[in-house]
């Protein structure tokens, strides 16, 4: 667990947790990825997941933590969601740890498949595994009558297009005491984790991408722009090259289908739309998911209670993997937890984290 970490007044959830965590780590020990029968994206993400095992397990005991911690049941009676949950590796963790149904969705085909073999060479296994979006998440909820009481993501709520949505779609999750717990890296009130991520934004947006062997087969290897670009001169090649840039810069953040509406709204009306809110935040245009969205947490917090959950945004912690950063980085988790409300500022990542109102 983090050193200093705000956890649950449950010290026999933590010390479980801690158990669980040791049980992982020993079986992550044997597990080579080159040597399982997935993917090559999937060998290549499993591997930089077990490359900092130290602190991914800290940040899965974390939410774990998080979600379970007002639960008065045996673990084997409860029903967890992992959302975009890639290799799954926290569902491995939730098996071991005991919860009775442990869910994995992702809208990545393939991913599914492979956190099959991905469990299998944990000793675990999902008790069922979702292809699609989170609206095929509740409706699997709802065909097996099954009340969900957590659901977790990590790193993927800032790759989401339309989050309100999202978001809004949590009131229809099955399940009268749900906690949510979505966790990402993208932490837009830390200064230099803002910094890296603008950086990031303008490469994707302006140089593009080298796609190396190992990367999602849907990565996209252009600028952003220069594909924005193209599809308008495609869709609308009457337009002059002055007016497809300006409409190219201006529909920075949007999906095909809302570049398409753009320029049909550009030829009736001859207004552009308005320019980003934020300065460098960007997306696939093919299929809009966000280059590490720096999102509101004002906003997230709103939209949330809106839909019928007490939200509010946790600072995550630091895990250090070498023995100097593990000296020093407890110094800086014990500032978090001391700002209170404002170690956030310094948070190595953000949880957005609910509970559902109950009437």
């Amino acid at each position: 667990m983090f050193v200093f970490g705000s956890y649950p007044k449950d010290a026999k959830l933590c010390a479980d947790i801690e158990k669980t965590l040791r049980l992982f780590q020993n079986k992550a020990e044997t597990v080579v990825p080159k040597a399982l029968p997935i993917s090559a994206y999937n060998q290549r993400y499993l591997s930089e997941h077990l490359s900092r095992l130290f602190s991914l397990m800290k940040r899965i005991g974390f939410f774990l933590a998080w979600v379970i911690r007002d639960f008065q049941r045996p673990y084997k009676d409860l029903v967890l969601v992992e959302y975009g949950a890639g290799t799954g590796l926290p569902c491995c963790v939730a098996k071991l740890l005991g919860i009775g149904t442990v869910i994995y969705s992702d809208h990545f085909a393939p991913s599914c498949e492979d956190a099959k073999a991905i469990h299998h060479a944990f000793g675990t296994e999902a008790d069922a595994y979702v292809c699609g979006e989170l609206e095929e998440v509740i409706e699997y909820l709802k065909s097996k009558q099954l009340a969900c009481d957590a659901l977790i993501s990590s790193d993927c709520i800032e790759h989401i297009f339309d989050v309100d949505k999202f978001l809004m779609l949590h009131k229809n999750i099955p399940g009268n005491r749900l906690t949510v717990a979505h966790s990402s890296g993208a932490n837009s009130k830390n200064p230099f984790r803002v910094r890296q991520l603008k950086k990031y934004h303008i490469q994707r947006e302006y140089l593009g991408f080298q796609v190396k062997e190992g990367h999602k087969p849907t990565e996209l290897g252009e600028s952003y722009l220069e594909v924005r670009r193209r599809l308008i001169r495609e869709y609308a090649p009457d337009l002059s090259v002055d007016i497809i840039d300006k409409l190219a810069t201006h529909t920075r953040g949007m999906r095909k289908e809302d570049i398409y509406a753009a320029v049909d709204t550009f030829r009736k009306m001859a207004t552009l739309p308005p320019l980003p809110a934020h300065p460098t935040n960007t997306c696939d245009p093919l299929n809009g998911n966000w280059a590490e969205h720096l999102l509101d947490f004002d906003h997230l917090v709103d939209v949330m209670n809106a839909a019928g959950f007490s939200a509010q945004i946790v600072p995550g912690y630091y895990a250090g993997t070498t023995p100097l950063r593990r000296l020093v980085l407890p110094m800086l988790n014990l500032a978090i937890r001391a700002a209170g409300p404002w170690g956030i500022h310094l948070g190595h990542f953000f949880m957005l984290y609910g509970q559902r109102k109950i009437d």
